[in-house]
Formats: C-alpha cells, sequence, structure tokens
C-alpha cells in the first residue's frame, strides 16, 4: 500500500473502528472524504438484518460503510473508482483486521460486477452540483448534483436480489420521484440528515437537474426496496 496514505493520513476513532483519510480541507483533486455527519447517521442506520448478507458498498471512499456492515456480520465488496479511495480502503480493512469480511475492487460502480447480486447496495456517491472545473472527485455530482446517483438507480436493480435494499446518501431535487429509474423500486424511507451549500458554477440551462443558483442542497437517506424482477432501465 502507498506509504503516503499512512504517513499524512487523519486518523478518526468511532465505535470501536478506526478510519483512515485524507485531513479535513485536502484540495488534491483525488482527496479521500473525512469521517463526516453523514458516515454517522448511515454507519447507524445499518440493520442487524445484514447478518450473513452479501452487501455491496459503491462509491466507498474510505471503507466505513463497509466496515460496519461487515462488523453487522455482512460480507462486503467496497468498490471505488479512485485509486487513492482503494489504498484508503485496504488499509483500514487490513487496520481492522477485516479482510475475511471485506474485499476491495476499483471500478466504474458496477462495472466488471456482470452476474453477481446482493441482498444490500449501500451507496454514498458524490452529490454535490459542479462546474466544468470540480476540485474533487468525492463531491463531484455532475452538473446537476444527480449524475452518479441516477446512474446507481438505473443500474442497481440488476445487482439486487429479489426484495433487496439499496440504502443511500445522496441529494434529491424537488422532481426525483418522477424518475423513470424508480420504477422497480419501492420506496421505504426518506431522512433528510442535513444540508451543504453547492459549488459555484453549477449549470442552470433549462432541462438540466440543478437546484438554485446559491441554494443550500438538502442530504437525504433513503432506502428503496426492489420491488419487481431484476430488469434496470438501459
Amino acid at each position: 500500500m502507498p506509504l503516503d496514505v499512512l504517513k499524512n493520513a487523519q486518523i478518526w476513532h468511532y465505535a470501536g473502528l478506526v478510519i483512515l483519510t485524507d485531513p479535513p480541507g485536502t484540495t488534491r483533486p483525488d482527496a479521500v472524504f473525512p469521517l463526516c455527519q453523514e458516515n454517522i447517521i448511515f454507519v447507524n442506520s445499518l440493520q442487524d438484518t445484514m447478518k450473513g448478507s452479501a452487501v455491496l458498498d459503491l462509491c466507498s471512499g474510505s471503507g466505513v460503510l463497509a466496515l460496519f456492515a461487515a462488523r453487522k456480520g455482512a460480507h462486503v465488496l467496497a468498490v471505488d473508482a479512485n485509486p487513492r479511495a482503494v489504498s484508503f480502503m485496504r488499509a483500514n480493512v487490513a487496520l481492522n483486521g477485516m479482510e475475511d469480511r471485506v474485499k476491495v475492487h476499483q471500478g466504474d460502480l458496477f462495472g466488471g460486477l456482470e452476474g453477481q447480486q446482493f441482498q444490500w447496495i449501500l451507496a454514498n456517491p458524490p452529490f454535490e452540483p459542479t462546474g466544468p472545473a470540480a476540485a474533487t472527485l468525492h463531491s463531484d455530482g455532475g452538473p446537476g448534483g444527480v449524475t452518479i446517483t441516477r446512474r446507481i438507480l438505473q443500474q442497481a436493480s440488476a445487482y439486487l436480489v429479489q426484495g433487496g435494499t439499496l440504502q443511500m446518501t445522496t441529494y434529491l431535487p424537488g422532481d426525483y420521484r418522477s424518475w423513470a429509474e424508480l420504477g422497480h423500486f419501492q420506496i421505504r424511507q426518506v431522512s433528510e440528515i442535513g444540508t451543504v451549500p453547492p459549488r459555484p458554477g453549477v449549470d442552470t440551462r433549462p432541462g438540466v437537474d440543478k437546484c438554485r443558483h446559491g441554494e443550500r442542497l438538502t442530504v437525504s437517506l433513503i432506502s428503496l426496496e426492489l420491488s419487481h424482477g431484476g430488469v434496470h432501465h438501459a
């Protein structure tokens, strides 16, 4: 594992686990996001019924959700496209002695996972609306903030067992309930858990998923159950 992951890392302790991330305020574009309120609320929402389940953790970052799901007794595959995040994940899995329960994979969401299915999919995707000069991978949700969120919703049904659960923290625009991607899911819960300010330079063109310029984004924890089939929208 790269030495710079360890020598410059911020060390966090939460509920008996040790998590390494980049320090708060790190400006490098591939920075791994520090432990935050969204992580804590998400971790505290994880269900004991995960025990023995196959869990996919997308946009895993530091791997915090994967580690706590594993502590619930799940077998977890943690995925991130960012090589630096993968290095942090591997370090955190080793530090917490969870190599037998958490496997780490570098990839773009579901890429390379064809044919696999899971009882749970967890995701904390980038969701800040960003302009063409996005500062960091961990926050770049595209022009409207929901590019990655909608990609996950479009594909997730093919990777969930019948009755499986997709749980995600993200920004949701006011019209999200009309999204075709939600057609295979029953919305079990939507809980507002905080707000973040949008970055400057967001796309304000008509027809683009967006928030009003300068508006704070409401962050929600959503829980969706696969309700019919495993066929997903292309």
